[in-house]
């Protein structure tokens, strides 16, 4: 886990074949939302071509934790990967439904 003062995030990330899920943990927030966009960065490489994002235990987002979300999913999109949300807490479902993001960040119907 990596604490920057008061705001801890914490990511794990396992790959299995051409799936990665990534899990994270904590506030999602101007501080950390960098760090989100990295790991994804870092993982949508071949031979990857699914990635969960686990958000069930995340229980701050704000508007920087949103955009990068969306940021992920564009990057991962623009190399061929299917990223969606798979897991929410109460925190990030409710902020999605209010900015009309669900079903933007879910499994594209490929699937």
């Amino acid at each position: 886990m990596v604490a920057d003062g008061l705001h801890k995030l914490e990511i794990e990330i396992v790959v299995d074949d051409e799936r990665a899920v990534i899990s994270v943990a904590g506030e999602l927030d101007t501080t950390s939302a960098p760090r989100l966009i990295s790991t994804v960065h870092d993982v949508a490489a071949p031979p990857i071509r699914r990635i969960d994002l686990d958000c069930g235990r995340v229980w701050f987002l704000d508007t920087a934790g949103v955009r990068a979300l969306i940021v992920a999913r564009n990057e991962a999109t623009g190399l061929g990967i299917d990223l969606a949300l798979v897991e929410r807490s109460e925190t990030v479902s409710r902020i999605l439904d209010m900015t009309g993001l669900t079903g933007t960040l879910g499994r594209s119907s490929s699937n």
